[in-house]
């Protein structure tokens, strides 16, 4: 039995219309999720359950049935059915109603695919009604405004009663929370270092409605040893780096690839740069597709790096995405997956993140492994370490 029709008097109502946007503005403004809301708590929830409920009761003989689905697939109905079930009809009909909402709610938001037309077509980098400087890259110096802002784990407290957030694509699987990656940078802060950092360009929230919440992994990073940091060589050396072994756990990463790039970046100057390339499959291994793919385009994590071979330190750390054509990646993705080198000038660029002023490894390592989450890749090629040892010591399961 299909849904679609129904949906026909909600999309034709310009109250619920506009009520939808106002709570998905709401809810994504606030770095809330519209799943974990009681509609009670939000007054444009609470206004959208009176107006869209009568709707599900009057066709409620459609909704109530467990074979009903959407021919289009413009929501999961099934799992919708599966997770509103109740013995009490009533029930049943409220839960299928707040569902109902919080998918046409979801609609109305910004996705991925926004964020990637903001920076290819180079439009604000700052939410409407915030003033900030800007450099060319797009980035604000956070360290220059400290004493006028606060770097939270969440947020950025802009202390007139507003929160802006670090960049959309700085958080978990670029589309969830931020993890360890604002508390790194506040550390750099703190260290001296010069943070500069990528807005999001959309949301402004409220600081009375900010939830310390915690999200962390488990993650291992022992000390950095590699002769490559004192190396001289002009010419670029590359690793590519990915999975071949029989071990069933191994198998799991078998189609992901990192390239690992170094060459002097100056050579009078000592200067050893690294560069850092993640190609990754479409599916993952539970054959869910990876939320980097967005529409035409895929969002590619790229890290860039200098050692100071005379000073024995870091002079910077940049960590970007660069945006590349689906069909172009596709490409690549293949040229990588054969142990081929596909280029490293591919895409194009964008800094998230900049961090420099002579720091430690320690504050590379972090970023790096914070950056490149979940990538087990990193540790085997930066710690020499065996695809067991670093499965083991990632908690991997």
């Amino acid at each position: 039995m299909n849904i679609d029709p129904f949906f026909t008097a909600i999309d034709n109502d310009t109250q619920i219309q506009e009520k939808l946007k106002l709570l998905a503005d709401d809810v994504f403004n606030n770095n809330e999720f519209l799943s974990l809301i009681h509609h009670q708590e939000n007054i444009y929830f609470s206004e959208l359950m009176n107006l869209v409920r009568p709707i599900i009761e009057q066709h409620k003989k459609t909704f109530l049935n467990k074979n009903a689905y959407s021919y289009t697939g413009r929501i999961n109905y099934p799992h919708i059915y599966s997770i509103c079930r109740d013995d009490k009809e009533a029930y049943f009909l409220q839960n299928i109603s707040k569902w109902m909402i919080i998918c046409l709610s979801n609609e109305k938001q910004k996705h991925n695919i926004d964020y990637i037309k903001q920076l290819l077509n180079h439009t604000s980098c700052l939410p409407a009604g915030v003033e900030l400087a800007i450099s060319k890259d797009g980035l604000v110096d956070l360290s220059a405004i400290q004493n006028s802002i606060k770097l939270l784990d969440h947020a950025i407290d802009l202390q007139d009663g507003r929160r802006i957030y670090l960049h959309q694509f700085l958080r978990r699987h670029f589309n969830s929370n931020f993890v360890d990656i604002p508390q790194l940078l506040n550390i750099s802060m703190q260290q001296g270092a010069k943070v500069e950092a990528r807005i999001d360009p959309f949301r402004v929230g409220e600081m009375l409605r900010y939830k310390n919440i915690m999200e962390c992994d488990a993650w291992y990073g022992p000390n950095f040893s590699s002769n490559l940091l004192e190396a001289k060589d002009k010419r670029e050396k590359v690793t590519i780096h990915h999975f071949n072994g029989d071990n069933p756990r191994e198998k799991n990463y078998n189609k992901y690839v990192t390239i690992f790039r170094t060459s002097m970046l100056d050579i009078d100057s000592e200067l050893r740069q690294f560069f850092v390339e993640e190609y990754i499959p479409r599916l993952d291994w539970l054959h869910s597709p990876m939320s980097s793919f967005c529409g035409e385009y895929v969002i590619q994590r790229f890290a860039h790096f200098v050692y100071d071979q005379k000073n024995k330190n870091y002079e910077h750390i940049d960590c970007a995405i660069r945006i590349i054509d689906r069909k172009e990646y596709a490409q690549l993705y293949t040229i990588a997956n054969q142990g081929n080198d596909p280029g490293g000038r591919v895409g194009k660029r964008f800094k998230l993140f900049k961090v420099s002023g002579g720091i430690n490894y320690k504050t590379i390592e972090g970023l790096l492994y914070a950056f490149f989450r979940y990538n087990i890749q990193l540790y085997e090629y930066f710690q020499n370490m065996a695809f067991e040892k670093a499965d083991r010591l990632l908690h991997l399961k």
